[in-house]
């Protein structure tokens, strides 16, 4: 839809960043939330627990289909194109393994006979995954792109973003509720720092997407995102201070906003505009691939 909807660099980084900052904003509006649910006691416990996280859910579906049903058109490929089962179900097979794996092996230990056969199953399913994609007509993933250097490097630079920014996000968590002892709603408070930042910056990165090559906002968000990191594991987990933590959050939450925030200039990319509908985490490497190769 961004593509579709900017054609000039300026536009397409702009719109960009008010994508990614109504996705942060979902980020830690959330966890306040869920922070203010807790405080109140449902069906005869103290706290009204994580299923009311789902009312607000629902809340927020109703206006959403309204909106569809009225506003939103139809589109279809010119080409056209049909489901790929073989490459959605080994892939599912695949994760669901592999997920398994990891999750009970962390309880059960990771030599028990069952852990092991996820493990195997989850590798199989994965090279039959390869493989039917390669013969598809309508791949889910077209593994051809990734022949091509800058979007191979687009596609891990976004993997490692988002597991840096759900792994300090995960052990946030840990670390002020489990560890420490702190309230939803106060733990609720690194989310809001954490995630605010793409929020707070959207401004100032939509004129350095513009003006800057990606590569080296990418690049230097990932130092911010290190340094935060390390700086946040050298404060002792005995420290009972929001304060301190909150800093380095910042910092890694700026580092976020500079690394996984593009301008897409679709037009320079090894993704045509006759691939409407192909799933969106290819395209957003798509549209990174170019940036990172400097090309407008």
């Amino acid at each position: 839809m961004v593509a579709a909807g900017t054609h000039t660099p300026h536009d397409r980084a702009r719109a960009i960043s008010v994508w990614a900052a109504a996705l942060a904003t979902g980020s830690f509006v959330s966890p306040v939330l869920g922070g203010f649910l807790a405080r109140y006691p449902f069906a005869g416990t103290d706290t009204a627990g994580w299923r009311w996280g789902f009312l607000a859910v629902a809340l927020l579906a109703v206006p959403c289909l309204i909106v569809t049903l009225t506003m939103a058109t139809t589109s279809s490929a010119p080409t056209g194109r049909s489901l790929d089962w073989p490459g959605q179900i080994t892939v599912a097979i695949s994760l669901f393994a592999l997920l398994y794996a990891v999750i009970q092996g962390s309880t059960t230990g990771y030599g028990g006979p069952d852990i092991i056969g996820a493990f195997v199953v989850a590798a199989l399913a994965a090279v039959a995954f390869i493989i039917v994609e390669r013969r598809a007509q309508s791949p889910l993933l077209r593994l051809d792109l990734f022949g091509n250097r800058a979007f191979g490097v687009a596609a891990i630079a976004t993997v490692l973003g988002s597991f840096a920014l759900l792994g300090t996000a995960y052990i946030t968590s840990i670390r002020l509720a489990a560890i420490q002892g702190f309230s939803p709603l106060m733990t609720s408070i690194a989310f809001v720092i954490l995630n605010g930042m793409t929020l707070l910056t959207a401004p100032l990165v939509a004129r350095l997407l513009v003006r800057h090559n990606a590569r080296w906002l990418m690049a230097g968000g990932f130092g911010l995102i290190a340094i935060g990191d390390l700086w946040a594991a050298s404060i002792p987990a005995a420290t009972m201070s929001l304060g301190l933590i909150l800093p380095p959050i910042a910092v890694v939450g700026l580092g976020f906003a500079l690394a996984c925030r593009r301008s897409p200039p679709w037009p320079s990319t090894p993704c045509p505009r006759t691939w409407p509908g192909w799933p969106a985490a290819p395209r957003v490497c798509c549209a990174t691939s170019a940036s990172l190769s400097g090309r407008r």
